[in-house]
């Protein structure tokens, strides 16, 4: 695995594969992807698009891929693209969410995230199931965040590892691609994500107990009683859907409300 720093040469001044500019590509490139994704909001197949979207790239594969930041041992998954079926039914199946080094990548990073078989290392099955489905090489764009989400775009193909240039001169399509995504396909699970009201209080007492204040200690720092506090820590509770105060505090920093 490694991951490409932001730092480098202006990409429109890389060439890759027959020496074609970006700035002459990219205008080719925005054309093609609109095209595509009308054809998808207008009732295409979208295993063909996204293949066809993959195959343009020079990569087999290519997927969006969401979960739900929350439960953190067997988070939902949402893919849509054209990765082989006995592929995400193995990863639901087996939960690999929670081991996978894309994910934790994009919790915690904007940067393209390259990958091979060294990512599935952690579990010789998960390697396994990649590979056979033609898995082997890839990247992956952190592109969605939101409170209860968080996703990426992969590409995928069976040969041929990602090289730097070509990683440095895909991004700039790939960023255009994910911006596109989000502003013109209907990503319908999207609509659920919302927004929870926290007041003042309820955040100083939550940022307190992640602090590993206990109900008592709280009361004093902050002037109030105990039953207060109390008070405040079961509002929490039922507002994020958790059975007890540490399980609320995980939530809430998993979704950045604290």
């Amino acid at each position: 695995m490694r991951t490409i720093t932001s730092s480098r040469k202006k990409l429109a001044e890389r060439t890759y594969k027959g020496g074609l500019s970006m700035d002459a590509e990219f205008p080719v490139w925005e054309k093609f992807v609109q095209g595509e994704l009308s054809r998808l909001n207008a009732g295409g197949e979208s295993f063909g698009v996204f293949g066809n979207i993959a195959r343009k790239l020079d990569f087999d594969y290519f997927a969006i891929e969401v979960f739900k930041v929350i439960p953190y041992m067997r988070p939902e998954i949402y893919v849509i693209g054209n990765y082989p079926e006995k592929w995400v039914r193995c990863y639901r199946a087996s939960n690999y969410a929670v081991m996978d080094s894309r994910v934790q990548h994009c919790k915690i990073s904007n940067e393209v995230f390259v990958w091979a078989s060294d990512i599935f290392l952690k579990d010789p099955r998960l390697w396994g199931c990649s590979s056979e489905c033609g898995l082997s090489f890839g990247l992956t764009f952190p592109s969605i965040r939101l409170r209860e989400f968080s996703g990426y775009i992969s590409l995928a193909r069976r040969e041929n590892d990602v090289s730097q240039c070509e990683c440095e001169c895909l991004q700039p399509k790939i960023k255009l691609l994910a911006r596109e995504i989000i502003e013109k396909v209907s990503l319908g699970f999207m609509l659920q994500s919302t927004d929870l009201e926290f007041s003042g209080r309820e955040k100083e007492v939550m940022r307190w107990t992640a602090d590993g204040k206990t109900s008592e200690e709280i009361s004093i720092i902050l002037g109030v009683t105990v039953d207060a506090i109390n008070f405040h820590q079961k509002n929490i509770q039922e507002k994020i859907g958790a059975n007890n105060r540490v399980q609320a505090v995980a939530y809430a920093i998993a979704q950045g409300y604290i």
